[in-house]
């Protein structure tokens, strides 16, 4: 009770799919919804209800009538749940236990636990109050029963008496022993164990739904199709061919076939349906069956969980891909262009940058299994400053010849650094990027087959070069991975 659960009169397999379907909110009006949603019509399902086996046990004894069905996809359940519960309970109740008893050794911790043991005690007198009374009352009323020579109701009032104290004395023991989120532990067992259930029921809908429009395809009335052979032998063509367009890899059927009725209603088929013919953790092998009067049917397509996905990049190695910054996804890019734009350094004019923005990468891309890590490329641009620092000096030297003299030649050096620095509008440190407040970055990350030329280099602060990389590594290549099988 504790947990928030609704335990079932008997702890079997149907018991279970009781419970669960409780915490889950599954019943069959709900499950009858999941079903129509997925366009089988209110006449059909009405159908179904009478005429599919698992339909009418599900519409009965709502989750609980399709146990066997659950059974296959999950399993026993019981023994899981038994085997969670223990490997948590057993270990986690013994350490309490033996640290509980070892407290009892020295008469220091002895007092304190006793302290402690009041505090605990009165803490749960407090919070479960409303239960203990029951308790008592329900002890009450059987002694009361007893002494008025009550026999019939008897047994049944200790029963309930009995069976109130198990939880109060389980709750006094925890609290005793400090063991506290039993009943939270208890429920995340049973929260995880639902959601194969849940699976499960998915199965069971998907099959009531294609009974349902295969029955309907029988009930809804049939209208006269004036077209000639040739040309309905057309139509089922180009209904199957539209269906086949979508296929892809990585495509979920039940996408698929909520597509496939408008298909349907274009071409003006009786039906057009999806038949599964192979499933494997691999790939899944299909065909599509388009009907008239004639009835036509597509060569199989398999859906794979390969090939190039969304952002069409291809495996080539353990962590390691290629592909085009072209075919990145509008998210991608939307994600990359809010870091863009960034403090203009001195240096990029130099680099022929138009404006401090960066740039996005362009070209191919290929990312090896390992990182290799940007390599620093300044000196070309250290080299710059050195001249441009070399012309102002000459000048220098020229205005005050003894500035070439032993004790005077720091003066040219200092004074040739400041013209360098008033033309640029920066320090000297800052210019060289010496002083880790200013970054190279390359354009196209060097582990996404960057190099170092010009083109591919922009001086940003470092503040505002730590996102860039990130973007890259912690977000768009665990994306694209994701993405490939």
């Amino acid at each position: 009770a504790g947990a928030g659960l609704n335990l079932p009169a008997k702890f079997d397999l149907k018991g279970i799919i009781q419970l669960l379907a409780s915490m889950l909110g599954l019943t069959w009006a709900n499950i009858r919804a999941r079903i129509t949603r997925k366009g089988v019509p209110e006449q059909a399902m009405a159908a179904a209800e009478q005429a599919v086996p698992v339909a009418q046990s599900l519409q009965k004894e709502g989750p609980a009538g399709a146990v066997e069905h659950i059974k296959a996809s999950v399993g026993d359940l019981k023994t899981t749940i038994l085997q969670k519960l223990t490997s948590y309970l057993i270990p986690t109740v013994l350490t309490a236990g033996i640290a509980w008893i070892v407290s009892l050794l020295t008469p220091a911790s002895a007092f304190v636990r006793a302290v402690k043991g009041i505090i605990d005690i009165v803490t749960f007198i407090v919070t479960r109050g409303a239960e203990l009374i029951g308790f008592v009352n329900s002890v009450l009323d059987a002694v009361i029963a007893i002494a008025n020579g009550g026999q019939g109701g008897v047994p049944a009032l200790i029963e309930g008496a009995l069976a109130a104290s198990i939880p109060l004395l389980i709750g006094f023991l925890a609290a005793l022993l400090g063991i506290g989120g039993l009943a939270n532990k208890v429920k995340q067992v049973f929260t995880a164990v639902a959601r194969p259930v849940n699976k499960a029921i998915d199965k069971i809908v998907d099959f009531i739904v294609k009974k349902g429009k295969a029955l309907w395809s029988k009930l809804k009335p049939q209208k006269k199709d004036k077209r000639s052979p040739q040309e309905q032998e057309r139509a089922l063509d180009a209904a199957l061919r539209d269906a086949r367009s979508l296929v892809k890899p990585k495509s979920d059927v039940s996408d698929i076939e909520g597509r496939l009725p408008a298909i349907s209603r274009r071409h003006k088929l009786s039906s057009l349906t999806l038949v599964v013919d192979q499933d494997t953790p691999e790939q899944k092998t299909i065909h599509f069956e388009a009907v008239i009067n004639p009835k036509k049917q597509s060569p199989p397509d398999k859906i794979t969980g390969g090939g190039p996905g969304l952002y069409k990049a291809q495996k080539t190695g353990p962590n390691a891909f290629t592909g085009k910054f072209s075919d990145l996804l509008p998210a991608a890019w939307s994600r990359y262009d809010g870091l863009r734009a960034v403090d203009a350094h001195p240096g990029n004019a130099f680099l022929k940058r138009a404006d401090s923005n960066v740039p996005r990468p362009t070209g191919a891309y290929s990312v090896p299994s390992g990182n290799t890590g940007g390599a620093v490329f300044t000196d070309t641009w250290r080299t710059e400053l050195l001249r441009q620092k070399d012309i102002e000096k000459a000048k220098l030297v020229q205005a005050h010849p003894s500035w070439t003299q032993p004790g005077e030649k720091h003066l040219a050096e200092n004074g040739a650094k400041l013209a360098v620095e008033q033309q640029h509008g920066m320090g000297w440190e800052d210019l060289r990027l010496a002083q880790g407040r200013w970054e190279e970055h390359h354009i196209k990350p060097v582990n996404w087959g960057g190099g170092n030329d010009l083109s591919n280099l922009i001086f940003i602060r470092s503040g505002q070069h730590s996102p860039i990389t990130t973007f890259f590594e912690n977000w768009l290549k665990p994306e694209i991975m994701k993405d490939i099988p």
